[in-house]
């Protein structure tokens, strides 16, 4: 864009985006050669509204989860269920996380963030149901069940609830509002975190571990049915940034005419200059 190839730029924003990328295109081309970003500065985050309940919902679900929770209460969970050696089953633990998160690098692009994140959910969902059903019944039940649980659970979040929420965020906010996007999504998820953590031990001590569980397996469950109907099933990583914007909406019309005007203002500068938009 820099260079003014405006063939070049599209190629690559195609190779990005999803659907028509000729406004954004024509944008970049514009800003490169000095038209003011004043109006990105004028972009209210606000103004992705539907974007940042995708975004920041997941990035808050990850933690209500139980995400914390898990990992930083594995060594006791490992001892409940009367492991000899703890330390070494929780890094036995930590050491599945990092394998999964390594294929997951290999698959993430494979299937539809939808896909890839409801499966995901489903698998922590039954991890959660049976650490409720062994704490509940701990004394009939054999020990093996909640380390297949724990070692579930770190399956689901590392293929797809630790990950997605980060590479969605690009997929669905623009360049000039990514960044307030993140830091509020940043935010958000240490102080859901350090609620989850501050809560856990009171909630174990009077709803008993099988009553916690239990409240994340059905915090999964809501969580599932929110991503089936919110999240975008792009079917790999080109998901048009923005694609749940205001803009789509009555609400948004004034932003569409302001884009289009933009659009507008940078093919008269092309056609006097030359430049085929």
């Amino acid at each position: 864009a820099q260079r003014g190839d405006s063939s070049a730029a599209k190629a690559e924003l195609a190779r990005l985006r999803a659907g028509d990328c000729s406004a954004e295109q024509l944008t970049l081309l514009d800003l490169c050669n000095g038209a003011s970003p004043r109006s990105y500065r004028e972009t209210k985050l606000l103004d992705y509204t539907p974007s940042l309940v995708v975004g920041i919902g997941l990035l808050v679900f990850q933690q209500l989860s139980g995400a914390n929770a898990i990992m930083m209460y594995a060594q006791s969970i490992c001892k409940s269920a009367g492991v000899n050696d703890e330390a070494a089953a929780t890094d036995a633990v930590m050491l599945l996380q990092v394998v999964v998160t390594a294929c997951a690098c290999f698959i993430m692009d494979k299937f539809s963030r939808r896909v890839l994140l409801g499966f995901a959910v489903i698998l922590q969902f039954c991890a959660h149901l049976g650490l409720s059903v062994y704490y509940h019944w701990s004394g009939d039940l054999p020990s093996w069940l909640a380390l297949a649980s724990l070692a579930v659970y770190i399956v689901g979040f590392s293929l797809a609830v630790g990950p997605i929420p980060w590479l969605i965020m690009p997929e669905i906010f623009p360049t000039h509002v990514l960044g307030r996007a993140n830091s509020l999504g940043v935010a958000m998820l240490w102080l859901t975190s350090f609620i989850v953590t501050l809560t856990f031990d009171s909630l174990a001590d009077a709803l008993g571990g099988d009553g916690v569980f239990l409240g994340f397996a059905l915090i999964c469950l809501v969580g599932l049915l929110g991503i089936m109907a919110l999240v975008p099933d792009c079917p790999t990583h080109r998901c048009k940034a923005g694609c749940f914007t205001r803009t789509a909406a009555a609400a948004g019309r004034r932003r569409e005419g302001h884009e289009a005007r933009l659009c507008s203002t940078a093919k008269r500068r092309r056609s006097l200059r030359g430049v085929s938009p």
